[in-house]
């Protein structure tokens, strides 16, 4: 992804591409498939996490961005200690 010269941009629109993600997993019945896109969802999120290092931990972008990236830790990955 090309840098943004908002940061709040780049976190907005690598959590909306997880999202996309964690979505196109939910319509597949292929294990392997559905396993590709989780893995994808939560790469998307963990780099819109790494990006969002500078944002304020009341902007609404960082919130939502951390809401989804927990959820995904717990719903697709079971881990309720990670998230």
């Amino acid at each position: 992804m090309k840098k943004s010269v908002n940061n709040e941009s780049s976190v907005f629109f690598l959590k909306i591409i997880g999202d996309l993600y964690w979505y196109a997993a939910e319509c597949v019945s292929a294990k392997d498939k559905w396993s590709e896109l989780i893995d994808q969802t939560m790469e998307m999120y963990s780099w819109g996490y790494d990006e969002s290092r500078s944002l304020k931990p009341y902007s609404v972008t960082w919130l939502s961005l951390i809401l989804n990236f927990t959820l995904g830790i717990q719903e697709l990955e079971g881990d309720m200690v990670k998230a």
